[in-house]
């Protein structure tokens, strides 16, 4: 089977999920024997990332609004110059510049995967590229809902790593040995979620003082310590510097709790299943992530009263906690469903499968 030539695009300047997506699928390709290339913006973390790792970047400002088409010409050039077999987009600031580049130089194929499923316009989705790659079934029915076509997509689970503990969680911490350690994310402008998870849990800790909670994000948690300082369990709730990556310490968690998880959350969420119990509300991706009271619990969005009593019954019982955490690794990793071996067999068969329709047309 001949090889490919693939270029991706990732215009974002953030280093989350949709970055180590990226990094993670080139790796992959590329142990496939695959010609691997990047596009991406000049200042961005990923592209330090990706050349540090042997990839072949091309720098490229992408602006914003109407920048963005300032650089379809430029791409244009690139695209005829390169041959790429298939071009991947990533994001909502590459998929339109790009994605008319690549329709200029009648490029054999341009792909799109959707990371969420609201997240913009369907108009790449469905007049730029020829097929859609969505993280999950909720996403695809998302996209469907904004009109994109439901057979231009396919879904494919993101790879979850379960990368080893380098650092002790407690000593980071400074709390017992023997705490029962609760963790959670909160993004910039959901705090509100993160509130509802402390107040959950503020009765559990007055009653527990080795109960604790761990927060990260990217962003100032001022008012979390206030609730938390409120609810007189301040010294119980901690927070991870904005440079630390709550998955770096993972494993080292009791529980992993989400009182109001987002899309961005359910990849960070699926990497928690697969090591400790977690805890979430039922929306969006989430559910396609756990075998309910297998893996992990489910409550309903807002519901304080049903997340306190799901949270209080594994902090009370060490043995359930094993158990679902065996019980999720097995169906994050066991089943193969999160692996990057799958990610990369589906993805690069979706690529040929569209390959072969697009030629026939």
């Amino acid at each position: 089977m001949n090889l490919l030539r693939i270029l991706y695009a990732n215009a974002s300047l953030d280093e989350g999920e949709p970055e180590r997506y990226t990094h993670n699928l080139m790796q992959a390709m590329r142990a496939q024997g695959h010609h691997v290339e990047a596009l991406c913006q000049p200042e961005s973390p990923l592209k330090q990332r990706l050349e540090q790792d042997g990839f072949h970047v091309h720098p490229l400002h992408m602006g914003s609004g109407w920048g963005v088409l300032r650089t379809v010409l430029p791409l244009k050039r690139l695209l005829l110059s390169q041959h790429f077999d298939v071009v991947h987009t990533q994001t909502p600031h590459d998929s339109l510049p790009v994605g008319l580049a690549a329709r200029l130089a009648r490029h054999p194929l341009i792909v799109r995967t959707q990371h969420f499923g609201q997240s913009d316009s369907a108009f790449t989705d469905r007049w730029l590229a020829h097929g859609v790659i969505a993280l999950s079934h909720f996403v695809k029915k998302s996209r469907v809902q904004k009109g994109v076509p439901a057979s231009r997509i396919e879904v494919v689970y993101p790879a979850v790593d379960t990368p080893p503990n380098t650092t002790s969680l407690r000593q980071r911490l400074g709390v017992a040995d023997e705490a029962t350690v609760v963790g959670s994310i909160v993004a910039a402008g959901k705090e509100k979620g993160a509130l509802e998870l402390i107040q959950a849990l503020a009765p559990l800790m007055r009653e527990s003082p080795l109960l604790h909670l761990v927060i990260a994000n990217n962003t100032g948690l001022d008012t979390l310590v206030s609730f938390a300082e409120q609810l007189d369990v301040h010294k119980q709730v901690h927070r991870l510097a904005p440079t630390e990556s709550i998955v770096s310490f993972m494993g080292e968690l009791d529980v992993f709790a989400l009182a109001a998880p987002t899309e961005a959350s359910a990849i960070v969420f699926a990497k928690a299943a697969a090591q400790v119990a977690v805890v979430a509300a039922q929306v969006g991706s989430i559910p396609e992530m756990i075998e309910v009271g297998k893996s992990g619990m489910l409550v309903p969005v807002h519901d304080i009263v049903a997340l306190r009593k799901a949270l209080q019954r594994l902090v009370q019982d060490p043995a359930l906690r094993q158990s679902m955490a065996a019980a999720g690794y097995d169906y994050i990793v066991g089943s193969g469903r999160f692996t990057q071996a799958t990610q990369q067999q589906l993805t690069e068969s979706h690529y040929r499968q569209w390959l072969s329709q697009h030629k026939l047309s």
